[in-house]
């Protein structure tokens, strides 16, 4: 497979979760690429993760992340403290920005 289809096929795999109604919840970096794990809001609370190989699907998503956050007004402390507190089931230390 091409680069360019390993790329497509990342973002359109992102794309669709994100069209699912799932968002971005954790971006962890190893020597392997980005795991990147989706959940759904409540009540549903379903969960998946992608595993980027590619380095522009992984800024793919990065810039995403970026532009949902400026949308929203949120900084990136404020989405950081949040990831933070939703994996500790609501409690955890919310740092200022």
């Amino acid at each position: 497979m091409s680069h360019y289809a390993e790329v497509l096929k990342e973002q359109r795999a992102i794309d669709a979760l994100l069209a699912d109604g799932y968002r971005i919840t954790r971006i962890s970096e190893d020597m392997d690429g980005s795991a990147v794990s989706f959940a759904k809001a409540a009540p549903s609370d379903e969960r998946a993760e992608l595993q980027l190989l590619t380095a522009d699907a992984r800024k793919y998503v990065v810039t995403l992340l970026f532009a949902r956050m400026r949308a929203g007004g949120v900084g990136l402390c404020a989405w950081f403290a949040e990831s933070l507190v939703s994996r500790k089931g609501g409690s955890g230390h919310r740092p200022s920005e």
